[in-house]
């Protein structure tokens, strides 16, 4: 319970002092199963928090009761970890104080877990001093009432194409449960939706990126690290969306580097394409978004610092991430050049290119 819960209980509630209580420190018990009732914050208890409330109620009693359904002889605090432990910490400060040995509670039960489950996430702010829900917090609870079927929140789509939808009503659900700060509503929006399986796109991290060019290239990369030479003097590059794509600063500092640091027609740079986050996306995002990467190269080989016919990316490969029948990729796609070497957009095939190899075998 916070503050606000509090107040609005005492105004609309006659009876409710009957249902407030002052019991022993020792009858109310922590849930074992913090993910259906108990503390609702995913990382637990917050040792800041603690501290913060320990030097408030030094100073001045309990003033908003902590939430306890009755189990038996005993209590299980619902609401009000922090308070709990900020008082078993003044019980050991103050070992001789009777005050500190008693919590106030409102005793109260919950017809099924997703209504405790609610109860719990709006209490988590309010109280003095307040701790609000972090985004993690705020995609937990959802997931824990998603678990349980509650009826009033979003459930994840079975479609990917519905993943629009499901974002704007998980927007207006948490706007009104938690009335969260923006920057906490939109990451807890991309966390929930981070777990959306995206049946088009493939998505893939740089450990199984390295893994599967290493398998694939005869350039000699055996995969371990970026910058790792091969035969021949080639080294391999990653290009992903989180670097940027006009063109990516590390792409510009690697491949700078390696040439400049060895003899002249020794050292050769190849650079692998992929997008790391493909949820949200579809087919046409990751076209364009492959071809918005290739010409970035071609303006950094086109950079008026470098010599004529001199440039720092020699090869681009593109990794294999589209996932329809109709459209498929298995290896990796080497882009084209032309007669200038410059790396072609237009040849990057749209529909997969696994076909492409079975017309050159025949």
């Amino acid at each position: 319970m916070n503050m606000e819960q509090y107040l609005k209980l005492q105004a609309t509630n006659d009876n409710y002092s009957d249902e407030l209580s002052v019991l022993p420190l020792g009858s109310v018990k922590k849930p074992l199963d913090t993910q259906v009732v108990g503390q609702a914050r995913i990382n637990g208890h917050k040792q800041q928090h603690i501290d913060e409330l320990v030097a408030d109620m030094e100073l001045r009693p309990q003033i908003v009761p902590i939430t306890v359904e009755r189990d038996g002889e005993e209590f299980i605090a619902i609401d009000g970890n922090h308070r709990i432990e900020a008082l078993l910490a003044l019980t050991r400060m103050y070992p001789e104080s009777a005050k500190f040995k008693k919590v106030k509670a409102y005793v109260t039960s919950f017809k099924s877990d997703a209504e405790r489950l609610k109860y719990q996430s709006r209490a988590n702010a309010g109280h003095m001093p307040a701790l609000t829900n972090s985004a993690a917090d705020i995609a937990s609870q959802i997931r824990n009432l998603q678990s349980v079927k509650d009826p009033d929140v979003p459930m994840p789509p079975e479609v990917f194409e519905q993943q629009g939808k499901y974002k704007k009503d998980l927007k207006v659900y948490i706007e009104r449960e938690y009335r969260p700060l923006v920057h906490v509503k939109n990451a807890a929006i991309k966390d929930l939706c981070s777990k959306l399986k995206n049946d088009k796109l493939r998505n893939i991290t740089k450990p199984d990126l390295d893994e599967m060019f290493a398998s694939w290239n005869n350039l000699g990369w055996d995969g371990k690290d970026d910058n790792k030479e091969g035969v021949d003097g080639w080294k391999v590059y990653t290009a992903a969306k989180a670097g940027g794509k006009f063109p990516s600063k590390s792409i510009m500092c690697y491949t700078l580097k390696s040439k400049s640091s060895a003899q002249p027609g020794s050292v050769n740079n190849a650079v692998v394409i992929w997008d790391n986050n493909t949820q949200t996306k579809d087919g046409k995002r990751i076209d364009d978004y492959r071809r918005s990467v290739v010409e970035s190269m071609n303006e950094l080989n086109a950079s008026h610092l470098l010599k004529r016919g001199k440039k720092l990316v020699d090869k681009i490969f593109i990794a294999p991430q589209k996932l329809s029948k109709h459209c498929l990729e298995e290896g990796f796609f080497e882009v084209d050049v032309d007669r200038k070497n410059k790396f072609i957009t237009k040849t990057i095939p749209r529909d997969g290119w696994s076909h492409m190899s079975l017309k050159e075998e025949k």
